[in-house]
């Protein structure tokens, strides 16, 4: 006498639910993962902004309030001075840099930073008073010791990242030695991780350390 066999088998229906469950999970891994990359990229071009952003202002309030020669003028450069958004060597006070853009973003010297290809660096100056106005200190259209830097860093995206500093007649780079000796005004440091784009940082020493 034959057995019966029983044979089992997925319905149409089961690989249609199927199909679409695995349709659903898949949609969202991939949404997370772009979520995830895009949220790594913002995070890495914010710290790049802010980089940039830093290094170029300790540089601009490491200058001189006004001119060293004692001219007298409005924002910006002197008559006698070149105007080039590559070579910054020249600049020798602090409003210097009023309207100064730059891109992609260099060194002092017009050395191209690498990896900083489709960003950019503005710099504006403007006067305050000396005086807060309530519980700001309010603008001024002359020079009355006070002076806002504002440096803006645009990432390939067209994000703005801003960064203010206020800078008086007398930065502590300014302030005299109490004796002949040779003092630390800065410090500058270089990382460059597995071939990666290299990250340049400046700082302005305020306590002006003797060199060693």
């Amino acid at each position: 006498m034959g057995s019966a066999s029983r044979h089992s088998g997925v319905t149409l229906i089961e690989v249609a639910v199927s199909t679409a469950l695995v349709g659903f999970v898949l949609v969202a891994a991939l949404e997370t993962l772009g979520g995830a990359m895009r949220m790594t990229r913002q995070t890495r071009d914010g710290v790049d902004a802010n980089t940039l952003a830093e290094t170029l202002m300790a540089e601009v309030i490491a200058l001189p309030y006004s001119d060293p020669e004692g001219a007298a003028s409005a924002l910006g450069l002197e008559a006698d001075e070149v105007v080039s958004s590559s070579d910054r060597s020249t600049y020798d006070d602090v409003d210097d840099f009023h309207g100064w853009l730059q891109s992609p973003p260099e060194d002092r010297d017009g050395t191209p930073i690498p990896g900083y290809t489709g960003w950019s660096r503005k710099v504006e100056i403007s006067y305050l008073h000396a005086e807060p106005v309530g519980s700001k200190l309010g603008a001024s259209t002359r020079d009355l010791g006070l002076k806002q830097v504002r440096i803006t860093v645009v990432n390939p995206q067209g994000a703005p990242t801003e960064l203010f500093a206020i800078r008086g007649p007398y930065g502590p780079n300014e302030a005299p030695a109490p004796f002949d000796a040779t003092r630390v005004t800065a410090f500058r440091a270089e990382v460059s991780v597995g071939g990666g784009a290299t990250v340049r940082k400046s700082v302005a020493l305020k306590n002006l350390a003797e060199a060693p």
